[in-house]
């Protein structure tokens, strides 16, 4: 479904989509392949994932990440089901091997992401496929463990000044560029390639190992909805600027919204600066539902009706054999007075049997007939009265059901909602389910969307929180807002002074003889928090941190 949308893309062509890990992390990858309409993969790609996987051990800091795909042919809905049910199974498979769940993600592709785009039965062939991502983490330094919990930061494309463009951040996030828009450091129009750099931020994740806060330049706690920062330079690195005539309209996805949203920007993504400039909030057009089957819960062709028998043909009757010509040995009264009852027989048959003959060549000519008969009616009649029935119960619900699906797809154009393929790639939702927030930005950085945190007039208490190591460093994360900020920490030390007290977790992150080291603990009425770190790994954090409703596409807990 998604793939049609993409073409809109090709003004926007991606020269660069990741930033290397800071630590340097090398991934491995391993594709399986699938006979057409099956989720089981071939017995010789089993041996090869066996071969694979046993270069890691069970007891590594692993992120092991499943990529299911499909190829072109069938129904796009019942394709992304067949990718989720591959990558089901090949998940099912590295569980069995010893690998802890928490460190395999999935994401079903479905015919989304071809590996080859034209339709031959080879490229068929090489898209039936799961694609099996390992990552080893080892860390040195607590920034290289937190930019580490959230890769593909940055991403870069190349864009034309002289014509508008499109371009879609990893998570979603439309930004929709005017032609002419760019000056130089100067102030002189520019023209030309554009090299524009995105990263994106909708979540507690991407918060801390971008080192982002939502605090103000007052110090106050903000409601994000979502940050995102722009950059653009020509080919040689050299800054642009947006012309103090443009700006750049942005949609940014949303399942949770908040209304009273403003644009707020920030020169580091720490303290924002209200723009005072109104977010507007589009809300997803209705997905149409699928059209219900009398008598069928999926959509099954009836099975074609079976054809008549006609009736039993006569057998041809035996001709009589003389009993003269049987072999007598014993003479006696017996077998005497059974030859002469078999002479009876045989007389009487001998003298029927040629009227016989002729009664079983009419029922063979009147046989012949009523087959004849019955199979032109099952043709011309039967058949086509039962296709007429499965059509009336299934053709036309589904036609009528595959227009409404194009009126919605035309109006999911208008807000930009089928650029969101993407959003299934990190396995968030559904596209169809989401609004965003509409707002334009008239400089570039970073840029957040943000309301005052609306906490009422909660008691305020001073907060220290400790970690048991000196080199942590600390988050404080809000349980019911969209708000978390970076303490900073001063040898495992961190104060907030002042700070209306609602339920929220002190976070302390730390490496520790090149091993991940990870506590949390709930802050309390006092404010005084002192968190212990244990041993952890990156899927036990990211789990963690999923849980709290920061950002535009979290979940309400």
């Amino acid at each position: 479904m998604l793939k049609s949308f993409l073409s809109l893309f090709l003004l926007a062509f991606i020269i660069g989509a990741k930033a290397p890990d800071a630590n340097a992390q090398v991934t491995n990858e391993f594709t399986l392949n699938f006979a057409v309409d099956d989720h089981r993969p071939t017995t010789e790609s089993l041996v090869q994932l066996q071969k694979f996987l046993n270069e890691y051990s069970v007891d590594d800091d692993l992120s092991i990440r499943i990529y299911g795909h499909t190829d072109t042919n069938g129904d796009a809905a019942y394709n992304d089901e067949l990718s989720w049910r591959r990558c089901t199974t090949v998940k099912d498979e590295i569980l069995a091997i010893g690998f802890p769940e928490n460190a395999i993600s999935t994401v079903a592709y479905g015919e989304h992401k071809p590996a080859q785009n034209d339709h031959s039965p080879a490229a068929h062939r090489t898209n039936r496929r799961v694609e099996v991502h390992v990552e080893k983490h080892t860390f040195n330094t607590t920034e290289e463990l937190t930019a580490a919990l959230s890769p593909d930061e940055v991403q870069q494309f190349s864009i034309d000044a002289d014509e508008p463009a499109k371009i879609t951040s990893g998570n979603g996030i439309i930004f929709d560029i005017p032609e002419n828009a760019f000056v130089d450091a100067a102030g002189r129009p520019y023209k030309g390639e554009v090299i524009m750099e995105v990263e994106d931020a909708l979540d507690p994740i991407k918060f801390i190992s971008s080192n982002l806060s939502t605090l103000n330049h007052q110090g106050e706690m903000l409601e994000s909805g979502g940050m995102f920062r722009i950059e653009a330079t020509d080919p040689d690195g050299n800054p642009l600027q947006l012309s103090a005539s443009s700006s750049i309209g942005v949609d940014v996805p949303v399942r949770n919204a908040l209304d009273g949203m403003s644009v707020f920007t920030s020169g580091d993504g720490s303290n924002w600066t209200n723009t005072s400039r109104p977010v507007d909030l589009n809300q997803p057009p209705v997905y149409p539902p699928k059209p219900t089957y009398p008598g069928e819960a999926v959509f099954v062709h009836p099975p074609v009706p079976k054809i008549p028998e006609a009736p039993r043909k006569p057998a041809i009757p035996y001709r009589p054999v003389n009993p003269e010509k049987q072999e007598i040995t014993q003479v006696n009264d017996l077998n005497i007075e059974r030859y002469l009852r078999a002479m009876e027989v045989f007389k009487r048959d001998s003298a029927s049997y040629p009227d016989r003959i002729d009664q079983y060549r009419q029922d063979s000519l009147k046989w012949a007939a009523e087959k004849h008969e019955m199979l032109e009616t099952y043709h011309k009649v039967t058949v086509p009265a039962a296709h007429e029935e499965w059509k009336k119960t299934f053709i036309d619900p589904d036609r009528a059901y595959q227009l409404e699906m194009t009126r919605w797809r035309a109006k999911c154009e208008l807000i930009s909602i089928e650029h969101y393929g993407s959003l299934l790639d990190n396995d968030y939702m559904d596209a169809r389910m989401l609004g965003t927030y509409a707002l334009r930005v008239s400089s570039l950085g970073w840029c957040n969307i943000d309301r005052l945190m609306r906490y009422g007039n909660n008691e305020r208490i001073d907060v220290l929180v400790q970690a048991d190591d000196p080199n942590a460093q600390l988050w404080l994360v809000l349980n019911d807002y969209p708000s978390m900020f970076n303490m900073g920490a001063h040898k495992g030390v961190a104060e907030q002074s002042n700070f209306p007290y609602v339920p929220a977790e002190a976070i302390a992150l730390t490496v520790k003889d090149g091993e991940v080291m990870f506590g949390h603990a709930p802050l309390t009425r006092d404010g005084k928090v002192t968190i212990e770190t244990r041993p952890s790994s990156l899927e036990e954090i990211r789990d963690y941190l999923s849980q709290f409703r920061t950002g535009a596409l979290q979940a309400s807990r």
